[in-house]
């Protein structure tokens, strides 16, 4: 059956702090990175981490794939993604509910397009 995803249609800025020396990005440029890369996959998880923590959703969001990313070094590196997430049947409420150990919610009436 086809499984209902939620893209994630807002920016997200997530600031990780790395030095100069170990990423190329020119000061005030912008770099497309590889969607593929573990750093932003680890990246994405913390961002829907924190968007589970902030929505009034009763049940879970969790990252299906990263679309595009973007990075820029002002004062440290500044990653802009736009993450596909879907939701899952965990509640919030649920004791040690992760996005990680859920699964896709695949009811129709759980579709939301987020700008």
């Amino acid at each position: 059956m086809f499984k209902i995803f939620i893209l994630l249609n807002a920016f997200l800025l997530i600031k990780f702090a790395i030095t100069d020396e170990e990423r190329e990005i020119p000061k005030g440029g912008v770099v497309k990175e590889d969607v593929n890369s573990e750093e932003l996959e680890a990246l994405a998880s913390r961002a829907v981490d924190k968007i589970n923590q902030e929505s009034n959703n009763a049940f879970l969001f969790f990252p299906v794939n990263v679309l595009c990313a973007k990075s820029s070094r002002v004062a440290g590196v500044t990653f802009e993604l736009r993450i596909l997430v879907g939701q899952s049947n965990c509640a919030k409420n649920q004791p040690k509910a992760k996005h990680t150990n859920c699964t896709t919610e695949t009811d129709p009436a759980a579709r939301k397009a987020w700008t």
